[in-house]
């Protein structure tokens, strides 16, 4: 598969892609009473070491590249977006990993949660983090 900028993944007529690093969100601790998500505030529990922001976009880029487009949709000439929750454990593995938004297509979301449940060695991150899934065919096949 040929590597498409930081976005995706792409190869003969495919294309899977997350969500920008923006797009990974950490569960927020609220600061006041919550009131939506603008009520609330992002805390780092990591005193050292690179950013919250820096650990995002790094267990983005991680997730984009354990996940494959699944053949039998590619064939079928299917696509579409999932959205999958997870947290990190201290051994850099992901748990509770579920299905938050379905893409309508069974093949997609077993892909999306397999992504994220098999990726390994991820910084750590404290709380809940939710990250978007789009598979998209692109071109010819």
């Amino acid at each position: 598969m040929r590597r498409s900028g930081v976005f995706g993944l792409v190869g003969v007529g495919l294309l899977a892609t997350l969500g920008a690093a923006g797009n990974l969100q950490a569960d927020e601790v609220a600061a006041a009473p919550p009131q939506g998500r603008s009520g609330k505030v992002g805390v780092d529990a990591i005193a050292h070491g690179p950013g919250l922001d820096a650990r995002l976009e790094e267990i983005r880029r991680r997730i984009e590249e354990n996940l494959s487009y699944p053949p039998l949709a590619r064939w079928r000439d299917v696509s579409g977006a999932a959205i999958v929750e997870f947290e990190v454990t201290e051994q850099g593995r992901t748990q509770g990993v579920r299905l938050a938004q379905s893409s309508g297509v069974a093949l997609l979301d077993d892909a999306a949660q397999h992504a994220v449940a098999t990726v390994i060695d991820l910084p750590i991150v404290h709380g809940r983090l939710s990250i978007p899934i789009r598979f998209e065919l692109t071109g010819s096949r």
